[in-house]
């Protein structure tokens, strides 16, 4: 390997083992609430402050196909955790709204991730470079002059 594929292989297995020790910390969570950690990062983009999201919105977020996230959906409303409904405004849409037990669990969810994460100890600002960096790489039409 070439030095800055050594780099990038490190900065991978990195990576991998942030997501591997997230991943033990909040499966018995995941498991008391029957999400997995794709229902699980669905549910958590269903932002209850703020409008329900179509179905749309919410595949951009998640950045998943449609066909995928209405198989993720058909989970969570299984569950009783999300309602999926046609707005008013604009009947050709429908919209991905949190149940009673989708907040709960979604709250839960977002307690566990944030407490059981490896990157808690970092400081604000080493989590603010790390935030830059990762949407830096996630998103290289944006140049990185107009990233916060």
């Amino acid at each position: 390997m070439t030095p800055e594929e050594d780099v990038l292989a490190a900065a991978l297995l990195s990576l991998y083992d942030l997501t591997s020790r997230t991943t033990e910390a909040v499966s018995p969570t995941l498991d008391e609430h029957g999400l997995t950690l794709n229902t699980a990062y669905t549910l958590w983009a269903v932002d209850p402050d703020e409008p329900p999201p179509s179905m749309g919105v919410l595949a951009e977020r998640t950045r998943c196909s449609p066909p995928n996230l209405t198989f993720l959906c058909d989970q969570l409303e299984a569950r009783g955790l999300i309602l999926r409904a046609v707005p008013a405004s604009d009947r050709r849409q429908r919209v991905v709204k949190l149940t009673d037990a989708g907040r709960a669990a979604r709250s839960a969810v977002v307690d566990v991730m944030l407490s059981g994460s490896p990157l808690r100890t970092l400081s604000r600002a080493d989590l603010m470079e790390l935030h830059r960096l990762l949407q830096s790489a996630s998103d290289p039409e944006v140049p990185s002059s107009r990233r916060p």
